[in-house]
């Protein structure tokens, strides 16, 4: 019986229930004792109220060293049984190093260290392809002043045998270009400005291009997506966002991983989104990557006639990844 009373008292308050039925049994025990009978009634009022004293003294101490670790046990790792849908950091119970568990059903006693990690499908690479195409690609430096505002990039003027460009006078178009050099070494490329919400500006080179594949000189960027996740994923479409499309006051040329297929988008010189099925669907295994080109081919009579801003979404079925917002000419 004493067994039984210390099992259910230590199963329902640990340390506290055991301190507990300790003393109780010892109290019981000493009252069944024949002993008060020699003494009077002041020493046995006294013995009687010591016990009571350390019964409950010995009680509440081992009860509140349950509470304290209690408390501390949950603010520190919380056990659970967890289904994840990406990478969560864990530690096991076993282990305090922090292992890493792969697997999309993870039914385990488990401590969780911290949040869930995000941002494990990136895109890793995303960049104009010069092998398929004449572009040229500037991007965004926060370590560079934005380009000077009385050095204008763009009109030309020719007088008394003097050119004027970049806001200065030369006396020859390749001593203008010169100076333009050492602007664009210092300074970010012109069509950015505090004001632009592009991060990437395409520049198309040239009207005809000498390579086969790609004679109309579309744009054709290569793309690589890396899944660091614990499940393989599968994308599935392609949007495209156009936020603002301009017409070009006239229209003049300005002086790995290997990719699994070409995907094109057709788009035509209006806002708004634009979707496009991948076929064949792109699957990524799990510690994996992929690369692939996306070529964009305008829906106008005249290719390299307007100015683009827009970005590119590759959607998968838990979501979506994105390139930063870009202008480009085509």
């Amino acid at each position: 019986m004493e067994n039984e009373l210390l099992k259910t008292l230590g199963q329902i308050a640990g340390i506290g229930g055991l301190s507990l039925g300790v003393l109780l049994l010892l109290f019981r025990d000493v009252i069944q004792k024949q002993i008060f009978s020699t003494l009077t009634k002041q020493q046995s009022y006294k013995l009687i109220v010591l016990f009571l004293i350390l019964v409950w003294l010995i009680a509440a101490i081992g009860i509140s060293a349950w509470v304290w670790v209690e408390i501390n046990s949950k603010s520190t790792a919380e056990i659970t049984k967890v289904k994840f849908n990406q990478d969560v950091s864990i530690t096991n119970a076993d282990n305090v190093n922090g292992d890493k568990v792969m697997g999309d059903k993870v039914e385990r006693k488990i401590i969780l260290q911290g949040k869930p990690v995000s941002g494990k499908i990136s895109l890793s690479t995303f960049t104009i392809n010069n092998k398929l195409c004449d572009y040229i690609e500037y991007r965004l430096n926060s370590s560079k002043q934005f380009w000077p505002k009385n050095a204008e990039p763009v009109w030309v003027k020719y007088k008394g045998g003097k050119v004027e460009l970049y806001g200065k006078v030369f006396d020859s178009y390749e001593e203008a270009e010169k100076y333009g050099d050492i602007l664009r070494v210092n300074y970010n490329h012109y069509s950015f400005t505090s004001e632009t919400s592009h991060k990437i500006y395409f520049e198309r080179l040239n009207e005809i291009n000498e390579k086969k594949e790609n004679p109309s000189n579309f744009p054709i960027f290569y793309v690589a997506i890396s899944n660091q996740s614990s499940e393989h994923i599968i994308f599935n479409n392609l949007v495209a966002i156009v936020y603002k499309v301009e017409p070009l006051v006239s229209i003049g040329e300005s002086h790995t991983l290997t990719p699994l297929s070409n995907y094109e988008i057709s788009l035509p010189p209006k806002e708004g989104e634009y979707t496009v099925s991948l076929i064949p669907n792109i699957k990524i295994e799990t510690e994996d990557a992929v690369a692939l080109n996306i070529v964009l081919k305008p829906n106008v009579q005249k290719v390299g006639g307007y100015l683009w801003l827009m970005k590119l979404k590759f959607g998968y079925s838990q979501g979506f990844i994105e390139s930063d917002i870009f202008e480009i000419i085509m």
